[in-house]
């Protein structure tokens, strides 16, 4: 993918002499707008008619000076877009108001090619950079997006575009799972490697963190996938004829459900759907083996060997979910046992998934009961409270309470309806308004002692949550 560059400046030599001083094309540089006028390119940005990673831009210019330019292209646009500047004359008072614009550099004409080669290295990592934390911030939206079953929810304008291509160009949609949907598989990174590029995207339904979506232009990918792992437990549903992306959160749903009633462990499952209008409001139908299988074991299962019974349900290929829910309702009517979902899920071999619940279900002890998810969220929310300023991540807590990340996130969206970082910042907002009112800290040592190394940072987070600055916060509502 290359990068868009423009270049303004009011000789036409200039222009034509930068482009032909560093090999642009060949670096994955292309110059989508090359003239003197600052106001229209201002304007094409504004539109979105152009999209720019690197402007060149001389300062004295007849219709609008390149400073000025620099400032208002700050305005709408931040500092997306690298801008280097060229000029002819050297004054301390330029760089200076050109420091203050946040540029990457300043060139002096006429342009010396060794200095326009390190500058375009300098601008090169940084441009790395920032796309690199582009496709992530779009993957994540992309990610969340695809969970929201809510046909009103909008991709912002640079997901959409990236969706939209990539669809384009990939008709057939992959859902992959690897084991079960609470497996911490050892693998699992090396998964997560493989899933990596452009086409992948990886995201957390009812906890699973190894659902993987693929975008692909052949129908052969399931079986190039089968061929590179050596994974006992693997279901792929394969879509195809989808053409709209907002069919794709409906897709989601359903290939999910569809997952889940087909999945067996030690087994790879594949299935191939036609996409198909309100195919998602369909009831997904439970084969006839499996029903029956299910009513002989309701039938046994109130006997005194009932233990047994199960063990035999439980070492057939049925759908696992059967498997779990049997087990759940199981220790519910005949040991008063809670068994937990998440615990269930967290086998992916068919013969530990067995003797695993059998053990616990044989020992029908308190102990031996597996924290619920709603424990699990009240003692993390605990624990925030009281180390709010350690800047311990999500991950941090997951590990502390051995459960996976995307998980414990999911938590917090169903029980409270905040994520984990709105919640820490909730009660950050609380301990420093209380501090405000209470204390003649200054506001850079209320910030650092919450847990925030950048005091104009917790300036912005706060006045967004109180619309008053913490000056001005402290002022209304401070006893004197």
């Amino acid at each position: 993918m290359t990068y868009k560059l423009a270049i303004l400046d009011d000789e036409v030599l200039m222009r034509e002499g930068i482009a032909m001083k560093y090999p642009f094309a060949e670096k994955g540089y292309e110059i989508v707008f090359s003239d003197d006028d600052a106001s229209l390119l201002l304007q094409q940005i504004e539109q979105n008619q152009i999209e720019l990673d690197l402007i060149f831009v001389d300062i004295l210019m007849p219709k609008l000076n390149g400073l000025e330019f620099i400032r208002q292209l700050r305005e709408i646009s931040s500092d997306q877009i690298e801008v280097v500047i060229i000029s002819g004359h050297d004054q301390f008072e330029y760089a200076q108001k050109a420091i203050g614009l946040n540029v990457m550099d300043y060139l002096l004409k006429p342009l010396d090619p060794a200095e326009l080669n390190r500058v375009m290295q300098k601008v090169q990592a940084s441009l790395d950079r920032k796309r690199k934390k582009k496709y992530e911030a779009i993957h994540h939206e992309i990610c969340e997006w695809f969970l929201s079953y809510n046909r009103d929810a909008e991709l912002g304008h640079d997901a959409r575009k990236y969706l939209n291509d990539l669809l384009r160009e990939n008709r057939n949609v992959y859902l992959i799972l690897f084991g079960n949907l609470q497996t911490m598989s050892p693998s699992y990174h090396t998964i997560r490697a493989f899933f990596s590029s452009s086409y992948d995207f990886e995201i957390s339904h009812q906890g699973a963190f190894h659902l993987f979506v693929h975008f692909d232009p052949t129908e052969q990918y399931a079986a190039r996938l089968f061929e590179q792992f050596d994974f006992p437990t693997v279901a792929a549903v394969h879509f195809t004829g989808i053409n709209k992306m907002d069919d794709l959160p409906r897709c989601i749903s359903y290939g999910t459900g569809l997952i889940q009633m087909k999945l067996v462990l030690g087994r790879r499952v594949y299935e191939k759907v036609k996409w198909e209008k309100d195919l998602d409001g369909r009831f997904i139908k439970i084969d006839e083996a499996s029903l029956s299988a299910l009513k002989r074991f309701e039938q046994k299962g109130h006997q005194e060997n009932g233990l047994d019974e199960l063990r035999r349900f439980l070492e057939t290929d049925l759908p696992q979910h059967m498997k779990e829910n049997v087990v759940q309702q199981f220790a519910r009517e005949f040991l008063q046992l809670e068994v937990s979902l998440d615990w269930l899920q967290q086998f992916d071999r068919p013969d530990e998934f067995v003797d695993e619940c059998m053990y616990l279900l044989q020992k029908s002890s308190d102990k031996l009961r597996p924290t619920t998810g709603k424990d699990i969220l009240k003692s993390v929310i605990k624990d925030l409270e009281a180390e709010y300023f350690l800047n311990l991540s999500i991950k941090d807590y997951a590990e502390r309470y051995h459960i996976h990340p995307n998980h414990l996130m999911r938590l917090f969206k169903q029980e409270i309806g905040i994520t984990f970082y709105q919640t820490l910042t909730n009660i950050r907002m609380e301990k420093a308004k209380q501090d405000l009112i209470n204390s003649n800290k200054k506001v850079h040592e209320i910030a650092a002692e919450i847990g925030f190394e950048d005091p104009r940072y917790f300036a912005q987070v706060f006045r967004k949550f109180n619309r008053l600055s913490p000056l001005e916060y402290r002022k209304r509502y401070q006893k004197r």
